[in-house]
């Protein structure tokens, strides 16, 4: 079974991994602030687009690709871990050593 995998952040970055995964056929989900990007991007894709404080609780959901300002890394890759998601973190993963 392939992994159902969500990006979160439809911006720049995450448009280059929405259209990866989806070549894999890995594109479960898309998740955006803007809920009228990540429905634009859904709609492309044939995928869902989910509100991102529901993604981390979605069973469907196996992984998160995280495309954010870095500034939102840290505490949103916790609250996906513990949410018992894998998860890719686009570069940098976070502004200090602490938050990484």
């Amino acid at each position: 079974m392939k992994p159902r995998i969500a990006v979160l952040g439809c911006g720049y970055w995450g448009s280059n991994h929405i259209r990866t995964l989806k070549a894999l056929g890995a594109l479960h989900a898309v998740s955006d602030v803007n809920r009228a990007r990540a429905e634009g991007f859904a709609s492309e894709q044939d995928c869902l687009a989910i509100e991102p404080d529901k993604l981390f609780e979605r069973a469907d959901v196996d992984a998160i690709v995280m495309a954010l300002p870095p500034q939102f890394h840290a505490d949103t890759a916790v609250r996906a871990v513990e949410g018992g998601k894998d998860v890719l973190v686009e570069k940098p993963i976070a502004l200090t050593v602490a938050d990484a």
